[in-house]
C-alpha cells in the first residue's frame, strides 16, 4: 500500500495482516481528485482509520492538521507507526470507539473534511479490524451512514462549510437524512464514495 500523491508520494504504509480492508489506491486517488484544493491547509478527520492511509494521504497533499480515530489495537499499532514515521508531530492519533469519540462533549474541532470508512462487505457475525467501534445494536438497526450523519449534525466537529465523505459498499443503500445534501455519489467497482454537506 503506497501514498498516491503529494510530498509522500510513493512511500509505503505498514498494514496489519488479516482482517484489514485499506481504501484502495485508485479510490484514494479519486477521493482527493474530487476534494481538490480543499485539502490544502485543511483540518482533516479520518474515522475508522485502520492503518491511516487516507489521513496520511491528506497530510501528504497539504492538510494542515490531521486526526485519526481507530479502536482496534492491531490496526492502531500500524497507524501509530505510519503517522509517526511519515507525518511527525502536530497530528492526533486517537485510540477510541468512533461513536464514543463523536459523542464526546469535549470535542469541538471544526474539521473541514471528515472521512469515514466503517466496516462493510463482511458477513454477519464476523468482526473486522476496520470496525472502529460503535453501538453495534444501533448500527445494525439503522446502518452506519444515518448514525454518523446524525452524530455529526449534533456536534461541531464538522465546520459550517465542511464536507463529510462516506466510503460504502457499492450495493449499500443510500439513506436520505434531513439537514444534509448529497453533493457527489461515485462508484469504483465494489466501492462507493458519497459526499455530503449541510443543507
Amino acid at each position: 500500500m503506497r501514498i498516491t500523491g503529494g510530498t509522500l508520494c510513493g512511500r509505503r504504509l505498514r498494514v496489519p495482516g488479516v482482517g484489514v480492508r485499506p481504501t484502495q489506491d485508485k479510490v484514494r486517488q479519486a477521493l482527493f481528485s474530487i476534494l481538490g484544493a480543499m485539502v490544502d491547509g485543511s483540518r482533516f478527520l479520518d474515522l475508522f482509520a485502520g492503518s491511516g492511509g487516507v489521513g496520511i494521504e491528506a497530510w501528504s497533499r497539504g492538510a494542515e492538521n490531521v486526526s485519526w480515530v481507530e479502536r482496534d489495537r492491531r490496526a492502531f499499532k500500524a497507524l501509530e507507526y505510519n503517522v509517526r514515521t511519515l507525518c511527525g508531530d502536530g497530528n492526533g492519533i486517537i485510540c477510541s470507539d468512533v461513536t464514543r469519540f463523536l459523542k464526546s462533549t469535549a470535542l469541538r474541532a471544526g474539521f473541514d473534511i471528515v472521512f469515514a470508512d466503517p466496516p462493510y462487505g463482511v458477513k454477519e457475525g464476523r468482526a473486522s479490524v476496520r470496525s472502529g467501534g460503535g453501538n453495534k445494536k444501533n448500527t445494525e438497526k439503522r446502518g452506519w451512514l444515518p448514525n454518523l450523519l446524525a452524530m455529526l449534525y449534533c456536534s461541531d466537529l464538522l465546520a459550517e462549510s465542511g464536507v463529510f465523505v462516506m466510503e460504502m459498499g457499492g450495493d449499500d443503500e443510500l439513506s436520505e437524512d434531513d439537514g444534509w445534501k448529497l453533493t457527489a455519489d461515485k462508484r469504483y467497482g465494489d466501492t462507493r464514495l458519497c459526499f455530503f454537506m449541510r443543507s
